[in-house]
């Protein structure tokens, strides 16, 4: 018969089939905090995940309320229940360093000195990758120890760029490779910093449109204009965008990635220029938002004649038929009304 394991604050055990689970959840044998494995994987999700074993908690939960505590487990912790549903499955392994980190946690919305903050990333899993590059099967810079703590740099599709404080060393790691502490917080703390982790959920390209220039020797401008809104409450940068030109059957023909300068201002929106300084000591041609460029302009209004919207992109290939921007890569900035930034 298929086993559930469970793993509790102090000790791992099984059962010999859902209703077996079912009745340890009304017994009080583990929480809604407590880790469980279903039968056939390696995964492991926290007992309130999982549906069947709704009703099983609840009852248990009331008849705690009535006679007090029961059972022997002694994991479940407020900050741990608090995570609800949909928190990243965890890796057979990691399941200690979650509970172990959640110990550490401030009982409040603030960072506490020594303790873990709800900005940090925590590795789930001894020799977790941490790689000099996004890409997977990338150059590996070190393996990590489960239960290092790291500080999220940027995110790349479902990569973090990171840095380990203990060693100064940055690099990338897998998402689901890691607990972001912010999850282990209530429904304050996680609204508060999911922009922070997920900035990608909350950035999106609109009214997007293209022109191609007239061909030069063997490759073919194209100016792209786009704008970019942002629906967090916090500013948005260090932004890479990837244009992508196909043929007309829908076959990638080639991509080309670049920087966007400044920032897309909170909950609000900004279209995407060029600050053409070819004719001056920089010789630069920068890339940037318009909510940007019209800072630099209120310094100096002579600037307004140098920008214009849209991007010029080089490409290789000199007729296609489709093209589109997506985001690549970006960075929220914590405000100071972040639990634990004020």
């Amino acid at each position: 018969m298929s086993r559930w394991n469970i793993q509790t604050s102090d000790t791992r055990f099984s059962a010999a089939g859902l209703p077996e689970l079912q009745e340890m959840a009304r017994n009080g044998r583990f929480e809604a905090g407590d880790l469980i494995q279903p039968p056939g994987t390696e995964e492991w999700m926290y007992a309130i995940e999982i549906g069947e074993l709704s009703d099983a908690l609840k009852a248990a939960e009331a008849l705690e309320a009535d006679l007090g505590p029961i059972g022997g487990s002694a994991g479940g912790s407020a900050g741990t229940i608090a995570i609800g549903l949909g928190l990243l499955a965890v890796v057979a392994g990691g399941g200690y360093y979650l509970w172990d980190a959640s110990q550490h946690l401030p009982d409040g919305d603030d960072s506490i000195e020594s303790q873990i903050s709800y900005s940090e990333l925590v590795v789930t899993e001894d020799g977790t990758p941490f790689a000099a590059t996004p890409e997977p099967g990338g150059t590996v810079l070190s393996s990590l120890a489960g239960g290092v703590q790291l500080k999220l740099l940027a995110k790349r599709g479902d990569r973090y760029r990171a840095r380990d404080e203990a060693t100064g060393s940055e690099g990338w790691i897998a998402t689901d490779a890691v607990l972001p502490m912010y999850r282990m917080g209530g429904e304050e703390v996680i609204a508060a910093y999911d922009p922070l982790y997920n900035p990608d959920r909350y950035l999106e390209v609109m009214n997007a449109s293209w022109m191609q220039l007239p061909e030069q020797r063997d490759s073919s401008l194209t100016v792209f204009q786009f704008m970019l809104r942002n629906t967090s409450r916090y500013d948005i940068t260090d932004i890479r965008i990837v244009a992508t030109i196909k043929d007309e059957k829908g076959h990638e023909l080639e991509t080309v990635e670049f920087a966007i300068e400044g920032v897309v201002p909170a909950d609000g929106h900004t279209m995407v220029g060029t600050l053409d300084l070819s004719d001056a000591e920089e010789g630069a041609r920068r890339l940037m938002t318009q909510a940007t460029f019209r800072e630099l302009a209120e310094t100096d209004p002579d600037l307004s004649m140098k920008y214009s919207e849209g991007v010029e992109v080089e490409m290789q290939t000199a007729e296609f038929q489709e093209a589109s921007i997506d985001i690549a890569e970006l960075r929220a900035v914590p405000g100071a009304d972040a639990p634990g930034q004020g």
